[in-house]
């Protein structure tokens, strides 16, 4: 078992783990000159398919489950994974162990500095969640700052309206590009931005449930944002099973055989083959038959420039029905 921080990316020593009986991460980081040499080892047979890390969902929706990753997974996602993220995030295996190390990327991981470091060391490249780019563009210590150098950023976690991308645009200047990409940690905690990576698949799935309960499945073909469906995903990335739960794992994958992963998002996909979110099943509300996203008005309430965080619950009344409710 090893734990994760900040040190050794500062330069500072960090061979000392704060946790009895854990080591510290920086014991598997080889030497330059090996780490330049550095090939995948041969895994024959079953092997590939053992887990190699058990990532816990974030529970979103339900009870949060051990995800097995084996190592066919985590070499599938460092092969065309190029984004970076911070040492507490599940996608972190992938990025400091593996990705940016063989890429030699240099990596910064900033907090209380992150303004001040971005104007210093022209930083090119930010990994954000929602909550971060509305603060920057919220704050009013952005504009004390030079953020021109940034070239890209991308987003996840949670959907990230189109006001906060413009309003970011115009911090950063007319080459910046903001990109949203969508995961599950089912899927190794990578999937595609729009479109899925090298090697995964993605369709639209149309379920429907009689009144016994049991659910029957198409395929929605036609492209479109009236048009949508369960997201269900296949690649090399995704998991092997949920650990010690073959319950829940039977009820994840599809009973046909062919291991299509049920997402439980909504979704649809356009006309060039580009797959858009727009919420999660167990969250849609229902307001007179109407299937309503939160996300859509969660988005809209954040247009406000005095709103800097939203949420939008369903309220049952007193004739079955629901009603959207902001809190902000």
């Amino acid at each position: 078992m090893y734990t994760f921080n900040e040190k050794v990316l500062s330069g500072e020593s960090a061979r000392q783990s704060p946790l009895q009986g854990c080591k510290d991460w920086s014991e598997l980081m080889a030497p330059a000159e090996e780490a330049k040499n550095f090939q995948w080892g041969e895994l024959p047979g079953d092997k590939c398919h053992k887990a190699i890390a058990l990532n816990y969902s974030s529970g979103t929706t339900g009870v949060p489950q051990g995800v097995e990753v084996t190592h066919f997974n985590y070499i599938a996602n460092t092969l065309y994974l190029v984004l970076l993220f911070a040492t507490d995030h599940a996608m972190a295996q992938t990025i400091f162990i593996a990705g940016s190390l063989l890429r030699e990327i240099p990596v910064n991981i900033m907090a209380k500095m992150m303004l001040k470091n971005i104007q210093r060391f022209k930083i090119t490249e930010l990994t954000l969640v929602p909550p971060i780019a509305v603060t920057l563009v919220k704050h009013p210590a952005t504009k004390k700052f030079d953020l021109s150098s940034i070239e890209s950023a991308c987003a996840g976690a949670a959907p990230l309206n189109s006001e906060t991308c413009r309003a970011l645009e115009k911090i950063c200047g007319k080459r910046f590009n903001m990109r949203q990409g969508w995961a599950m940690t089912e899927e190794s905690a990578s999937f595609g931005v729009g479109e899925p990576n090298a090697n995964c698949e993605a369709m639209i799935m149309r379920i429907e449930t009689d009144a016994q309960g049991n659910e029957s499945f198409s395929e929605v073909t036609a492209r479109g944002p009236e048009h949508t469906g369960e997201l269900w995903v296949r690649g090399p990335n995704v998991m092997k099973g949920y650990w010690r739960n073959p319950e829940a794992t039977a009820k994840t994958f599809s009973n046909d055989g062919k291991r299509w992963l049920r997402t439980g998002d909504v979704a649809y996909v356009d006309e060039g083959g580009c797959f858009y979110i727009v919420d999660r099943i167990k969250e849609l509300i229902k307001v007179k038959g109407n299937q309503v996203a939160p996300a859509e008005l969660e988005a809209l309430l954040l247009e406000h420039p005095g709103i800097a965080a939203a949420a939008v619950i369903g309220i049952p009344t007193a004739d079955g029905d629901e009603k959207p409710r902001g809190l902000w």
